[in-house]
């Protein structure tokens, strides 16, 4: 086996794992909750919905992780190679680091521990109604919070940058 065929196998692997794996899990995950909807079995349903949470998760993992690791790469090869040099890093790009880290984590934690607490409440107490306004924060604080954390960041870059 030669090299052209080794990197035809690894871009055809990195393609599979990056954006086929992670959008069929989650359509798994739905289509085993709308079957458990449809026989009303709540345990399948929850199932089915944990299941589907935990591939958006490995969604946003397969998605922002690999950005991370690029640009701390970058951050650390601007001192100068394998010099191990961190004096050219600045805070901008720190900051930076932590902007990605926030929009690609924060929004799939938000909503999968707002629904996680749905049915845990569901199972629990029973009520639909009460656990809702619950969830709904978990949902708002997964969406805000990486927005806030951005303009937060964006802030401290203008004073530090220099």
């Amino acid at each position: 086996m030669n090299h052209h065929n080794i990197n035809a196998i690894v871009y055809y692997l990195i393609v599979f794992i990056r954006y086929v794996l992670p959008i069929t899990l989650v359509f798994i995950g739905i289509g085993r909750w709308s079957y458990a909807k449809s026989i009303n079995n709540p345990e399948k349903q929850i199932m089915g919905v944990n299941f589907a949470l935990k591939s958006i998760l490995f969604l946003y993992i397969v998605t922002f992780i690999p950005i991370f690791i690029i640009y701390g790469l970058a951050m650390i090869s601007k001192g100068g190679t394998h010099s191990g040099d961190f004096s050219m890093i600045s805070f901008v790009e720190v900051f930076t680091l932590i902007e990605i880290l926030a929009v690609g984590i924060l929004p799939a934690y938000g909503f999968i521990q707002g629904y996680i607490y749905h049915y845990q409440w569901l199972i629990t107490e029973g009520k639909k109604t009460t656990s809702l306004p619950r969830r709904n924060l978990f949902i708002r604080l997964g969406v805000i919070s990486p927005i806030a954390i951005v303009v937060f960041m964006e802030f401290l870059k203008r004073m530090f940058a220099y």
